[in-house]
């Protein structure tokens, strides 16, 4: 069995961190064979909404100079998959991250460079971001899971320089570069819907 948790569960300040500490202990407990996987911070969180970064030429956050070490879904998803289908995982725990991090005034800057588009990081106020978040349509809770993942970046809790996810996938993890474009990309799929 595989657990998704989440990255340093066992000491992370992260509120969605209590769950899974609980949930690691009860899989331990319960004397079943378990892998339990470290999941970072989704890149997707950062880059599924560039499109709209590029018709306003400003990206948002709260994040300040705080750093993400972030994968995408595909690696996480590939990492479950070796665990699931290779021997010799049982028993580990493996923290997870991508190869490279990046703060956002980094994205804003990959975004202008791809687009050609002046692209600006404006570091809003946790509540002022609060506040454009739930005028867009965002659940409260959603909204207030990634207030705080802004702020925790600050103090280092979505950074890591741990390898384990490309160990495990055998390549490095999705470039930042990548993911800017992919992100980039969304923005015509989503025109041509």
């Amino acid at each position: 069995m595989a657990y998704t948790s989440q990255l340093r569960a066992d000491t992370s300040r992260l509120s969605l961190a209590k769950s899974h500490r609980e949930t690691e202990s009860y899989i331990k407990q319960s004397g079943m064979a378990y892998t339990i996987l470290r999941n970072g911070w989704y890149i997707e969180n950062h880059t599924e909404n560039l499109y709209k970064a590029l018709q306003h030429g400003v990206l948002l956050g709260s994040s300040g100079k705080g750093r993400f070490s972030a994968a995408s879904r595909v690696d996480y998803a590939e990492a479950a998959a070796v665990v699931l289908s290779q021997e010799g995982h049982v028993g580990k725990i493996y923290e997870l991250a991508g190869d490279e991090s990046y703060c956002m005034a980094d994205l804003a800057h990959k975004l202008s460079e791809l687009s050609g588009k002046k692209i600006d990081y404006l570091n809003l106020s946790s509540y002022d971001l609060k506040q454009v978040l739930l005028s867009v349509n965002i659940p409260e809770m959603i909204a207030d899971v990634v207030i705080e993942a802004d702020k925790q970046s600050q103090e280092g809790e979505l950074f890591s320089d741990c390898k384990d996810l490309s160990a495990l996938i055998g390549r490095k993890t999705l470039p930042v570069h990548q993911a800017v474009v992919n992100g980039m990309q969304k923005k015509y799929q989503l025109a041509d819907d």
